[in-house]
Order: structure tokens, then sequence, then C-alpha cells
């Protein structure tokens, strides 16, 4: 599915990876180019045609605390840009319930990181709307999951908790922010909308 949007200037590509069956590890991807005919590239410039291991992972299996059931295979995606700028991800997961046969859509808002990617939030959409911050704001306890470049499948129900991502804690004071206790900075952008920061070099 390829969009255009006009704000950043960028066509973004968006593929899914992997297999539709619950356990075959459907994931999304996404690449951009100023051209519609590409070259398309991830956030990591590798480019689409290369195919394996590639593309800015915005979805795959993952779990939070508060989730009954783990999210599995979500894919299909499609991208939309509403008249007020608004960008949604359109996509069907399905679910960690011992058989995997069904399955829903799902809207959830993205938002645009500073250097113009497109970043999908984690929740279902719900009327949020973006506010710009401060360190005080934001500060408190977080899960995180940092999804992995690979598609993460298996044949055996057996060893579902093996292809789900694990998540990370999270905390943030000031500008300290903690991942699985280690620090480093949080930088919130100029116009405080969003935030970056590097861990173990990336």
């Amino acid at each position: 599915f390829i969009v255009y949007d006009s704000q950043s200037g960028y066509y973004y590509m968006f593929l899914t990876y992997g297999g539709l069956n619950a356990l075959d590890g459907y994931n999304i991807r996404e690449y951009r180019s100023e051209n519609p005919d590409g070259p398309y590239v991830d956030a990591a410039g590798n480019d689409a045609k290369d195919m394996k291991s590639t593309g800015t992972k915005v979805i795959g299996n993952y779990q939070f605390s508060f989730d009954e059931t783990a999210v599995l295979s979500p894919g299909h995606s499609s991208c939309l840009i509403d008249d007020d700028g608004r960008i949604y991800q359109v996509y069907h997961q399905r679910y960690n319930d011992g058989e995997g046969a069904f399955h829903n859509v799902q809207v959830h808002q993205m938002l645009r990181t500073e250097n113009g990617w497109l970043t999908m939030l984690p929740l279902k959409y719900n009327g949020e709307t973006v506010t710009a911050v401060d360190n005080s704001d934001v500060a408190g306890e977080y899960e995180a999951v940092f999804f992995s470049a690979d598609t993460k499948a298996t044949d055996d129900w057996s060893k579902v908790n093996d292809i789900i991502e694990p998540v990370s804690a999270l905390s943030v004071d000031g500008e300290i922010l903690t991942v699985d206790g280690k620090e480093t900075e949080l930088k919130l952008s100029e116009d405080s909308y969003t935030f970056s920061f590097e861990l173990e070099g990336e």
C-alpha cells in the first residue's frame, strides 16, 4: 500500500511480511520515497527491493501486561490520511487464544516523527489528539515494545511465547529515560510533539 503525505513530501509504502495465519508472523514494514516509483528505503537506508529483513517494522506480535491475549500476525495494511491531516493505519490481527482463527480489523493513529517517518500509536484509535508537552508531562512508568527486524513465526502453539516480542520496562524522570535499567537522555523535539533517544548506539 502506498500513500502520499503532502506535509512531509514523501510517498510511504507499507508491506506485510510473513504469513496470514496466527503463528505465521504477519508484520507491517514501512519504506518511503520522494517519488511514487521509488526507490523506497527504510529508516536504516535499506532498499525495499532487498526484501529480506528490511523495512522499518511498525507492528508485529506483542502483548502488554494489561492485555488478556497477545496480538498475533497484524498485517494487510492500508494507510489513510484524512482531510484534517491525521494519519490512520488500518489492518487486521489475530490473537494468542490457542486457535488463532478469529481476527478483526484495527484502526490506529500514526504520527510523524521529527525526521518525517510515520510511527503507529500502540492502542486503537479513540479520538486522541496530539499535544505539545514538556519533560514533566511525560514523567512516569511505561511499557515499551522494540520490534526486531526478523519475522517471528512458529508451527507449534506450545512455542507461541517465543514469537511474541518482549516488553521493556521504561521510565522517564526529567531528561533521563531508563529502559530495562539502562539510562539515556530523552530529547524533546523543538515543537515538543515528538522525542528521540539513543540506546546502545541506535
